[in-house]
């Protein structure tokens, strides 16, 4: 499956319905958004069924948005150091 690593970017955000026709033809395994600026991550995330591993570490990610992806994502591995 698919892995994207969008690692180092200076993002604030991510807006998942960008990518949403591409995500319908390859879901994703890995999701990689470590080192940017993220404080929030948008509730379209739990469409990334088939997600087995996020990578959030080096972002601004308080308590709540994580509770929020494991809600989200129940069986893909947060990764936040």
């Amino acid at each position: 499956m698919p892995v994207v690593n969008l690692l180092n970017n200076l993002l604030t955000t991510i807006n998942i319905n960008d990518i949403k026709d591409l995500l319908n033809i390859f879901p994703l395994s890995e999701l990689d958004l470590s080192y940017n600026d993220i404080s929030e991550l948008p509730p379209e995330l739990a469409q990334l069924q088939n997600l087995s591993k996020l990578y959030l570490s080096h972002n601004d990610i308080g308590e709540k948005q994580q509770s929020l992806v494991r809600e989200w994502l129940p069986n893909c591995n947060l990764f936040l150091e």
